[in-house]
């Protein structure tokens, strides 16, 4: 073929002429995959089958020729894809896939919408001639990857647009109802109207009345059969309520469930009293919303007690079997953004030797566990909420601030347990010791390399040398550089000494070489409560009830 195209150097323009047939887009049916439409129910084709010749200079094209296809609204800017062969084409843009045909003597032919193609991966849907005004944009291409001549817009004729001719407004005729052609017999009449115009009968309802359960028949007049004692002549509305009744008797008294809500939803001052001699109180169950579900305008949502002090017992028990993240056996929530006193879960132990909240991991995992967005992890405070003095923290980015000592406790084999303290400083400075060796009176010590990653070496260090010597040695760093620093070692008579040395390196860790005696703005001033503040823990009022709560004076 005599292109003229020499890949890498200039191009010559291709004289690119594209014409139709007399009957240049038709839509047919052609073999292969079946291509869904958009609207239900459509049975037309749903490719088109186009033709065209190509000449390249003055002579027809023969041979394999790669094209790209887009059906597009108009050109310029303003242009709108409707289509393209691989659904890559946006605002008429050119397609990134090509399609591989066979070129006979300038002519050839594509199905349009067949995804059997190579390269053509969209099949056309009803939707793309919707509305009029489509065109075809064609390039070509000698090589898959070369150069590609954009061809003129081709306007498509009507043939295209009988892809919509079984739809009304885009719905498709066969979802219309058709023409009622079904009839009845005497003595009954229509109960369905089928789609295809047939019809479903029943028998005229003629029949006579029974009573059912609950209900007598008198002639023509239903009366509700009351059961049990009571006064009541009428029956009760579905909304009617029992509030202020009472029920007393021997098994179960009252069994409430549900599988997608709330088995029972009690609210009010108390909310729910329930007591059980040997058994439970109360007891929830649902498959997927809440078992029990209390709230309380001014008092406990659920409240929980066990007053037997001769075994272990529980006032609120929370048991969880699942293992999706973030189950718990028990959950709270404070939900108001403001003031500093709110607790998701708040405990109170009134022993000396007992805890507020106790955590413990049964196996490998962790007893407690702390999260914070943004705040402090950890607070610890001495004295009665919301009062105290905040004694100890650890802040979000991982430091930790105590007001007291910080220190270790060690068990010794002669003089029992006993505490060494932290040495502490006004900077943050990291040490590591070691021993060197003098040869001629000189000796280079490099940097641990792990810990020359935990601080800044190029910042100031600190060098402290001792020697392990019998005689007078005069020891002296000559240079540091980042990566390790030279001692120089002489005896008293100017003789370079050979001997070892013990040195000690104090360096800035890496982060905080600017640090130096902060000024703490966090902990707050103490507060002194004269007693424990009874109203964050106040027994339910509950009149007649004898339950108590421990005497809760501690002075």
């Amino acid at each position: 073929m005599r292109s003229g195209i020499t890949l890498g150097r200039q191009i010559w323009l291709l004289t690119l002429l594209l014409f139709l047939l007399s009957t240049p887009i038709t839509a047919q049916s052609i073999d292969g995959p079946a291509v869904d439409s958009e609207v239900a129910g459509v049975t037309n084709p749903t490719t088109i089958v186009y033709q065209g010749n190509i000449l390249v200079g003055s002579l027809p094209h023969d041979g394999p020729g790669y094209f790209k296809f887009a059906i597009v609204s108009s050109t310029g800017p303003s242009a709108v894809t409707y289509w393209s062969n691989d659904g890559t084409s946006t605002a008429g843009s050119q397609p990134a896939a090509a399609v591989l045909l066979q070129v006979n003597d300038g002519y050839f032919t594509v199905p349009l919408g067949n995804t059997s193609l190579s390269g053509m991966t969209q099949s056309l849907t009803p939707s793309v001639f919707s509305a009029s005004g489509r065109y075809l944009r064609v390039w070509f291409g000698t090589t898959a990857t070369g150069f590609f001549t954009q061809l003129g817009l081709v306007p498509f004729s009507a043939v295209p647009y009988a892809l919509n001719a079984e739809t009304l407004d885009g719905t498709d005729s066969d979802a219309f109802q058709k023409r009622v052609v079904g009839t009845c017999s005497g003595g009954s009449s229509i109960r369905v109207i089928n789609a295809d115009g047939s019809v479903v009968c029943e028998t005229d309802d003629n029949a006579t009345y029974s009573a059912g359960t609950g209900l007598s028949l008198s002639g023509g007049t239903f009366s509700v059969q009351f059961s049990g004692s009571g006064t009541a002549t009428t029956a009760a509305r579905s909304n009617h309520n029992h509030w202020g009744a009472s029920w007393s008797g021997s098994g179960l008294g009252m069994t409430l469930q549900s599988t997608d809500n709330y088995a029972a939803y009690l609210s009010g001052s108390g909310g729910l009293r329930a007591l059980g001699n040997t058994g439970i109180g109360v007891s929830g169950q649902s498959e997927s919303g809440y078992g029990i579900y209390g709230v309380s305008r001014s008092n406990y949502g659920i409240f929980g007690t066990s007053t037997i002090t001769t075994t272990s017992t529980t006032g609120v028990y929370g048991v969880v079997a699942g293992n999706i993240d973030g189950t718990a056996g028990v959950k709270g929530y404070a939900t108001s953004t403001a003031g500093n006193q709110t607790w998701g879960v708040y405990g109170r132990s009134y022993s000396s030797n007992g805890a507020g909240v106790e955590a413990h991991n049964w196996l490998d995992g962790v007893g407690l566990r702390a999260h914070s967005f943004s705040g402090n992890i950890i607070e610890g405070f001495a004295g009665d909420p919301p009062g105290g003095t905040l004694r100890f923290r650890v802040d979000n980015s991982g430091n930790m601030y105590a007001s007291g000592s910080k220190s270790a406790v060690v068990e010794t084999a002669d003089y029992e347990t006993r505490r060494l303290y932290a040495v502490e400083s006004p900077e943050v400075w990291f040490e590591d010791f070691g021993t060197g060796q003098l040869v001629k009176g000189e000796a280079t010590i490099y940097f641990d390399p792990i810990f020359a990653q935990t601080v800044n070496l190029t910042e100031t260090y600190h060098i402290f040398l001792t020697p392990i010597s019998e005689e007078a040695v005069l020891l002296f760093v000559t240079q540091k550089q980042p990566v390790s620093f030279t001692v120089r070692g002489v005896t008293l008579d100017g003789t370079p000494a050979v001997t070892s040395f013990d040195y000690r390196i104090v360096a800035k860790r890496m982060g905080y070489e600017n640090v130096r005696l902060e000024l703490d703005t966090q902990t707050p001033p103490a507060v002194t409560r004269e007693k424990t503040d009874v109203d964050l823990f106040p027994p339910p009022p509950q009149p007649g009830d004898t339950l108590e709560l421990p005497e809760q004076s501690r002075r």
